[in-house]
């Protein structure tokens, strides 16, 4: 089953890729700086995604201005079916590119119509912290390192006297990635008697799940919690934690929090936010400043300027500078069908695995303040 596309339709697409590239040009050029990590992911996605709609336009051309592409779903049902019917992909792993065909190789000569784009991007939309700033990185590869370094400067020093060696820590800023997956069980007969469910499964039920338990380990606020991770963790098991008078903090109490930060020479990226329960936020929005401005707490989702995000994962308020705790994720996603190990039951198990890690740059960049207990 396959679809035609006008080139006009790739061309209005192509005006568009180009806009957004010179809007990030335009802005890095008037702010006089490099691309983020962020700008610079997304500039090389579109790239990516330019060259490959050209080379479409430029097989249209002999084929009359139209182009065919494959219906994404139609082709992942037929996919599921012909290898549920023969076995085939029960112990090889279907490797998910990072380009924007929606093509692979695996071991075999077969093709799996999904990328990694498909799983990323609802991963990115169901996570807190694509809110709040935090770097993501996807296909790392070998020895990787963090370009960021903390608080180093400069000496003065006296004409012929040699300055001092400055030590960075390169170790630490080197990501430790932990694997992490998740199984989905689907009936054969939903695999046969429907069509555009299973890829909406793995599009939306498989980055959901691996959001949910992202989001769990990167709030969480003690080593003993039943989702704390020694290897995959986030900032506010290990940085600097604060006791609030009373189970209200105040508004001085939270504007001293992200002071403490600012005062260890964190600098601000625009990446600085509070994070808080939805709870929490509920109150501090009935809450007054102090007896006589009428202002409360918080204020249009801010608290003195700063945004402020909800997680139900976080025990306290937190605050950090999220630009410096980068979520990477190394190598291909590894996807298995499987129709063997239920075959009793007539189900075909499907099997995401991809390799992640979280890293704290610059502990000194969060504080935590707790309630009293």
């Amino acid at each position: 089953m396959t679809k035609k596309f006008q080139v006009r339709q790739w061309a209005d697409r192509l005006e568009a890729i180009r806009t957004r590239m010179n809007e990030i040009t335009d802005v890095c050029e008037k702010e006089s700086r490099t691309r983020s990590m962020a700008e610079d992911a997304e500039f090389e996605a579109l790239r990516r995604e330019s060259s490959i709609i050209s080379a479409r336009v430029a097989a249209a051309a002999i084929s009359g201005g139209k182009a065919e592409a494959g219906d994404q779903a139609a082709q992942f049902d037929e996919f599921l079916k012909a290898n549920t019917r023969s076995g085939t992909q029960s112990v090889n792993s279907q490797v998910l590119t990072r380009d924007f065909t929606g093509q692979t190789t695996v071991n075999s000569a077969a093709a799996i119509p999904l990328s990694i784009g498909d799983i990323v991007k609802p991963l990115e939309a169901g996570l807190i912290y694509d809110k709040i700033g935090i770097p993501i990185l996807t296909g790392l590869e070998g020895e990787y390192c963090w370009p960021v370094v903390g608080s180093v400067e400069a000496s003065i020093a006296n004409e012929g006297v040699p300055l001092s060696d400055t030590e960075i820590d390169i170790e630490a800023l080197k990501p430790k990635p932990v694997r992490l997956g998740i199984s989905i069980d689907v009936t054969n007969q939903t695999i046969n008697q429907t069509q555009g469910v299973v890829l909406q499964i793995v599009q939306q039920q498989m980055p959901l799940a691996l959001a949910r338990l992202i989001n769990r380990c990167m709030f969480v606020t003690d080593t003993s919690s039943t989702h704390y991770n020694a290897k995959f963790h986030g900032p506010f098991t290990s940085c600097e934690n604060v006791d609030f008078a009373a189970a209200t903090p105040t508004y001085a109490e939270l504007i001293k929090l992200r002071g403490k930060v600012f005062a260890k020479g964190v600098e601000n990226d625009g990446t600085g936010a509070y994070v808080m329960s939805a709870e929490t936020a509920a109150l501090l929005e009935a809450t007054p400043r102090d007896a006589g401005s009428g202002l409360m707490i918080i204020e249009d989702g801010k608290i003195g300027g700063f945004p402020v995000f909800q997680t139900s994962h976080i025990e306290g308020v937190g605050f950090g500078v999220w630009g410096l705790e980068p979520l990477g994720q190394f190598g291909d996603f590894r996807f298995i069908v499987d129709p063997y190990s239920k075959a009793g039951a007539d189900v075909t198990r499907l099997t995401l695995n991809a390799d992640w890690s979280m890293s704290t740059l610059r502990s000194e960049a969060f504080i935590l303040g707790k309630f009293p207990e």
